[in-house]
């Protein structure tokens, strides 16, 4: 009976090694409803982080912002699978999928793991580029840019205009749609010659899936790189013909079909079947005698 009496527990009440667990987790709690009422007095209302995963980190910050660490951002373009940023004083950041070398890093991210096993790892937040190039025939060399005012992106390339109103190209080069008159892909910003000697005056830079447009102060819109499923291609810049001496405005760009903001009216254009991409109804405009006439489902004004 002494034995029982001994060892058993109080009728309504707790074992000392009981009450000693309750106590501690107590106190722990206390610190934790402590440092919780802190938080919100401090405006750190926050859930607690995510467990990092190594497979797809995240390099969004915790209110799904870009970490970005720079100057002011003045445009954001996005490619197929990445995205360049301007700043406010002329530089490029770039980040994304580097397969092609359309982040302009010199590299197309893919890295040896294993015997014949190759990854490739992306750019997760954005970096600045560096390096631009002038190619000849017989060498390459390093350029200094000048402040970037304006730049575009297509599926895997990307295309900029500095303020000395040179033009750079980068990325992939299939159908000349990086204006170097040949398709090889280019994993660093290369000068476009053209725009140094027969296309000078260059004021914007627009980009479709895959070609590239040059609108100049001298009313010429250039294209360069593939427009149509069939065909030919313009492995170099090319004066559009029927827009010269409109003075395009503005320009937007699809897989294949095109529209402008030129003078007092929108153009649109692009090689059929279009699917209703160029607006149902077609009416021909003709505004101080410029002209655009339809050529095979490809050149219509809209008033």
């Amino acid at each position: 009976m002494s034995s029982k009496r001994k060892n058993a527990t109080p009728a309504g009440g707790k074992s000392k090694k009981n009450k000693k667990n309750g106590k501690k987790a107590a106190e722990e709690f206390s610190d934790y409803d402590d440092e919780f009422k802190s938080d919100v007095e401090s405006g750190n209302d926050t859930d607690p982080e995510p467990l990092p995963d190594d497979d797809n980190e995240s390099e969004l910050a915790d209110d799904g912002l870009v970490r970005y660490r720079g100057p002011p951002i003045v445009k954001v373009v996005c490619g197929g699978d990445f995205s360049v940023i301007l700043d406010l004083k002329g530089n490029l950041h770039s980040f994304g999928d580097p397969e092609y070398g359309q982040l302009g890093h010199n590299c197309n991210g893919e890295f040896l793991i294993a015997a014949n096993k190759m990854i490739r790892q992306a750019e997760k937040s954005p970096r600045i580029i560096t390096t631009y190039i002038e190619k000849t025939k017989d060498s390459i060399k390093p350029i200094e840019p000048a402040d970037f005012i304006d730049v575009a992106c297509g599926t895997n390339h990307t295309i900029a205009l500095d303020s000395k109103r040179r033009i750079f190209s980068w990325g992939f080069g299939g159908y000349g749609r990086l204006g170097h008159a040949e398709p090889k892909d280019e994993m660093v910003p290369r000068l476009i010659k053209f725009f140094e000697t027969q296309g000078k005056g260059a004021k914007a830079v627009y980009c479709g899936s895959q070609f590239s447009l040059v609108v100049s102060d001298h009313k010429v819109t250039y294209l360069f790189g593939k427009t149509k499923n069939t065909g030919e291609v313009n492995m170099y810049p090319k004066p559009v013909q029927d827009l010269m001496g409109w003075n395009v405005r503005s320009v937007g760009a699809g897989g294949t079909c095109i529209m402008m903001a030129a003078d007092s009216s929108t153009i649109g254009f692009g090689p059929s079947p279009t699917y209703g991409a160029l607006v149902s109804r077609v009416i021909i405009v003709n505004i101080a005698k410029k002209k655009i006439m339809q050529n095979e489902n490809w050149f219509y004004g809209i008033n």
